[in-house]
């Protein structure tokens, strides 16, 4: 799946006047359930947080994986908070504030939202010391 990806973000990569923003989001349009949208205040956390850029490897494998795994310990943690099962919690999120949105949205929306520094200060706390104190 990762290969598909990483030649489908190429492929898109190369119409003139389509970078790597217009790339995810394209692509979040076409698999919502999968890819995440970027931009590029989130590439440029992610490149401080993991020292990657956004290569379509990198956004096939690495930022994905990252995705991945930040998403199943949101569920996680959500469920042993509320008591709920995965399949519980997962849809607790994605009706979260009235609307159905796929978990790849949600993430999107809580990743611009850190690099947008939307979040109360205490949140960038514990994400500072978590990254080695990198900031913007």
């Amino acid at each position: 799946m990762g290969v598909a990806i990483e030649h489908m973000y190429s492929a898109i990569r190369t119409v003139s006047g389509v970078g790597e923003t217009n790339a995810c989001k394209l692509l979040h349009l076409r698999l919502p359930n999968l890819l995440v949208m970027t931009d590029n205040d989130i590439r440029f956390m992610f490149k401080k947080l993991c020292g990657e850029t956004f290569l379509p490897y990198s956004y096939s494998f690495n930022f994905l994986s990252f995705v991945m795994a930040d998403a199943s310990e949101a569920v996680q943690t959500l469920c042993e908070d509320k008591r709920l099962s995965h399949e519980e919690g997962i849809q607790f999120l994605q009706n979260a504030h009235g609307r159905t949105r796929s978990l790849a949205k949600l993430m999107g929306e809580c990743y611009y939202m850190l690099a947008h520094k939307e979040f109360a200060d205490k949140y960038y706390i514990s994400l500072m010391r978590l990254y080695k104190g990198v900031t913007r």
